[in-house]
């Protein structure tokens, strides 16, 4: 898989070179990186727009916001899946015609069998993901989400596996997320360990992939029943503590590094200063 710029690009796309991907396997991938059900309640997260044929993927294409502009870029590298970090469909349509641009852009994509899948606040809120990014610009201690995600009830059980090393848990967690259906649990890896949340109706099926492994042998097992309980790491929003002070100009400088903008908007409190 070749990762390509486009020439003063919109968007960006990944195009896999020699083979294909199925759509269901494309999704279920994206949905290991960050469980949606992780999202906002009021968001609209995962596969929006499935096309009825066109199943297999060839070229995907990356952005922001799905405008009509990325579209005929996504029309013009012939991309069959557009991953948008906003959701373009939010509010139910009432009819698909030409007269709004979200229309538009649903009835080309179908007339052209492009899927489209948005993660927005899944993204946010995953261990790992963009608000741990952001709060790396201050390079802080002690980071946390300002509102833990809860535990969904589905999830009944936490499978903890110990292994011997970091790359080991790494491939165990995409050996189970190809194996395990990923509506009935959430995978991650944390050091040299494992960790699955499922249903109790799963926990066999993970019991007898853990014993059938060639290394079950070295392989810790610890098997918790969950109450409704925060699941670490992951929530909405992060905090830190700051290893030094810094003035508010410090920190817009780190912001605008960080994130290699030359400018970013500020609303000052009544009598702040910058320095």
């Amino acid at each position: 898989m070749n990762i390509c710029n486009l020439h003063q690009p919109v968007g960006r796309y990944l195009q896999f070179r020699q083979y294909s991907m199925n759509l269901s396997e494309v999704v279920k991938r994206l949905n290991s990186l960050a469980s949606t059900s992780l999202a906002e309640s009021w968001d609209n997260v995962g596969l929006l727009l499935e096309p009825h044929s066109k199943k297999e993927i060839e070229t995907m294409m990356l952005t922001n916001d799905l405008t009509e502009e990325v579209m005929d870029e996504a029309e013009r590298i012939r991309a069959n899946f557009i991953l948008s970090y906003h959701p373009p469909v939010f509010q139910p349509l009432k009819r698909i015609t030409s007269k709004a641009w979200k229309e538009r852009i649903v009835a080309r994509c179908l007339e052209k069998g492009i899927a489209v899948y948005s993660p927005h606040t899944s993204y946010d809120a995953v261990q790992g993901g963009v608000n741990d990014w952001l709060i790396q610009a201050f390079d802080g201690e002690e980071v946390s989400p300002l509102h833990p995600s809860k535990k969904l009830p589905k999830y009944s059980h936490q499978v903890t596996v110990t292994t011997s090393s970091e790359l080991e848990a790494m491939a165990l967690v995409e050996s189970f997320t190809a194996l395990l259906d990923q509506s009935q649990t959430f995978i991650k890896s944390s050091e040299k360990q494992m960790e699955v949340l499922c249903t109790e109706g799963t926990v066999p099926t993970i019991i007898n992939l853990i014993t059938d492994n060639e290394n079950a042998s070295a392989l810790q097992l610890t098997l918790t029943k969950l109450e409704k309980v925060p699941i670490v790491g992951h929530g909405m929003g992060r905090k830190c503590k700051i290893v030094q002070p810094m003035t508010i100009e410090e920190a817009i400088n780190r912001i605008k590094s960080h994130l290699g903008l030359p400018y970013v908007r500020l609303a000052l409190a009544h009598g702040a200063k910058l320095v």
